[in-house]
């Protein structure tokens, strides 16, 4: 085990040192070198009577006795000498770290580590170190052997990997205000499944790619993507078709709650003489709509009511007679199906794709006919949105995922920059949460009230985070842990565009005529 970095020492405050906190002086090489990384956010340990107690950096500042007086500095300062000339106050000068104590750290009888609550302070005059990352893997519930690599832990010297199953078994979270990094960092996630060893578990994913901003993962031109976008596949959303000899009477009424309770038991006796007339044949909205009008025994107003509902789903184009994509096909181990709804232009619409992929897949996992996979959601609050039903098709089948999903692998990743109209039974199930800058008040309390590994510390550097940064909470670690997040493998050229590049780009596609008179135009 590598030599701990010393960084200072306990000192006794009116209040402490305590089984919660304690203060230290940093040592004057620390205080100097800000290599020494002695900063806010820093985990650290010192000895106790128990064992080793483990606490994190939450406020440092700075201290000197000779201008603790504010009307005698402003007294020196009237002579026009400063008050460090005349007094050596140099030498007084300090810096003070104040630590959050999380546990104390004994070696456990069959060898392994324990961590436990803290029920005795660390003495006065006790030296600080920086923890090691020998002892920082496993306290923060680190997976450096098969983890996923999603960056660096700030201030820290050990990579922000983590175990697969405790980041995504129990749903994901990714929450940020829009250009904060969440695609970014959902990209990195997807680079790590797809390049995962087969033997450490490799799930599918599966991605409803709202604004194409995934579409890039299958370029096959950039020499980084190679032995990624062969894994990637990109349906347009404009082609898929929702089979409709697969839908019951109740999921037709998911996708039209114009349906009254006495048309979706008129709609089951259609669909029934519709099968038996067909034999097994495969049958789309047309044919049952014709089945409507030659039925005799259905009240006239009830059948008229019933064939319009039914061709206002069939002007959607999304109802064929078979399923396109065959879902069972594009889920396959180590691989990514992308879902680009870039060009559905109706939010109806996409729910109802979203809707339909999302509880085939979930209804096929159940029955073992798909492997365990990701479904991740791009802008959930528009599927999942906190409203009623009428204005979120998917809404339901989503809750269902958060809900049960973990049971049989069926995990979700959810990605949205307005968590307070994200449905809240979806966003308390998502265990672990990955929070980029977030500044609406609203969200942060939504967030805050979400999640309880949330302080209002933690939430006054979330609003002041950096691009590419974010805080873990949850379920995949210990602690909450502040990451940078890697840079991606892959390269896709649109993604990250500056907008004087894309103008530059227009106009070389697009050069202007110019008429006969020497205008252009």
């Amino acid at each position: 085990m590598a030599q701990r970095k010393e960084i200072g020492t306990v000192v006794a405050t009116p209040d402490g040192p305590s089984i919660t906190r304690f203060q230290f002086v940093l040592d004057d090489g620390t205080r100097e070198d800000t290599n020494q990384n002695a900063r806010w956010g820093q985990f650290v340990c010192t000895q106790t009577i128990e064992g080793l107690a483990i606490g994190v950096i939450d406020d440092i500042r700075a201290s000197n006795e000779y201008f603790e007086n504010a009307q005698t500095v402003k007294e020196y300062s009237k002579q026009g000498v400063p008050l460090q000339n005349i007094f050596p106050s140099k030498n007084w000068e300090m810096t003070l770290g104040e630590v959050k104590v999380l546990c104390v750290h004994y070696p456990g009888e069959d060898g392994k580590p324990v961590f436990d609550r803290c029920a005795f302070p660390p003495s006065p005059g006790e030296k600080v170190f920086m923890l090691d990352q020998d002892l920082l893997a496993p306290f923060l519930g680190l997976d450096l052997a098969t983890g996923v690599l999603l960056g660096s832990i700030r201030n820290q010297d050990v990579p922000a990997q983590l175990n697969l199953g405790r980041l995504l078994q129990k749903h994901l979270a990714v929450l940020a205000i829009s250009g904060a990094g969440k695609s970014y960092f959902v990209t990195v996630l997807v680079e790590e499944l797809l390049r995962r060893d087969p033997l450490g578990g490799r799930p599918a994913v599966v991605i409803f790619d709202v604004h194409g901003e995934y579409v890039g993962l299958a370029n096959q031109s950039p020499p980084e993507n190679q032995g990624y976008a062969e894994n990637v596949q990109v349906i347009d959303g404009s082609f898929v078709q929702i089979a409709t000899p697969s839908l019951s009477p109740p999921a037709f009424a998911v996708y039209q709650p114009n349906f009254s309770p006495p048309q979706v038991r008129e709609l089951g006796k259609v669909l029934a003489a519709v099968r038996a007339r067909k034999q097994g044949e495969p049958f789309n909205l047309a044919d049952v709509i014709a089945e409507i009008e030659m039925s005799d025994s259905m009240n006239p107003k009830t059948a008229g009511a019933l064939a319009g509902w039914l061709e206002d789903l069939d002007r959607t184009r999304l109802f064929g007679a078979v399923e396109n994509p065959n879902l069972g096909n594009v889920v396959v181990p180590g691989k990514a199906v992308v879902f680009d709804l870039s060009r559905v232009l109706g939010l109806r619409e996409k729910q109802m794709i979203v809707n339909y992929v999302a509880n085939r897949l979930f209804s096929m996992r159940r029955s073992g006919d798909v492997p365990p996979f990701l479904l991740v959601v791009e802008e959930a609050h528009q599927f999942a949105p906190d409203a009623s039903k009428s204005a979120a098709i998917s809404k339901g089948t989503l809750e269902t995922y958060a809900r049960e999903g973990r049971k049989f692998f069926a995990n979700l990743c959810l990605i949205t920059q307005r968590p307070v109209k994200l449905s809240t039974t979806v966003l308390s199930q998502c265990n672990t949460h990955v929070i980029f800058r977030v500044t609406n008040p609203y969200d942060l309390d939504h967030i805050k009230a979400s999640s309880e590994a949330i302080t209002s510390d933690t939430l006054k550097v979330i609003s002041t985070m950096p691009v590419g940064e974010c805080i873990v909470v949850g379920g995949a670690t210990n602690y909450p842990l502040f990451v940078k997040v890697r840079r991606r493998y892959t390269v896709d050229p649109i993604v990250g565009q500056t907008l004087e590049g894309a103008c530059g780009e227009w106009e070389r596609r697009h050069p202007p005529v110019t008429g006969d008179d020497g205008t252009s135009s």
